[in-house]
């Protein structure tokens, strides 16, 4: 609710696609962050990660779903020798 200027204690992720009962949490959870190792560096997270985790995904958040239901989120990177400059500016000069 800071984007409405109202002191509620809460936060609402508005973007959430998981709708607002799972995107809306108690301020409290984020007063304090942890930092925790993360492939090879270090993020820092609300010291309720746990919580907010469970939240969003059930007490099931740390096990993989079956292969079946597995979705990629990977992104793909652009090589520079892949663009075609004239191209990519014909097409800004159309707006």
């Amino acid at each position: 609710m800071l984007a409405e200027k109202h002191d509620t204690g809460w936060l609402v992720d508005w973007g959430s696609i998981s709708g607002y009962k799972k995107a809306t949490w108690d301020r409290c959870w984020y007063s304090k962050a942890v930092k925790l190792p993360f492939e090879n560096t270090y993020v820092y997270a609300s010291e309720e990660y746990e919580r907010i985790l469970r939240r969003g995904y059930g007490d099931t958040y740390m096990q993989l779903p079956p292969v079946e239901r597995r979705k990629s989120h990977m992104v793909h990177m652009i090589e520079n020798k892949k663009l075609d400059i004239n191209k990519i500016n014909r097409y800004i000069n159309k707006k």
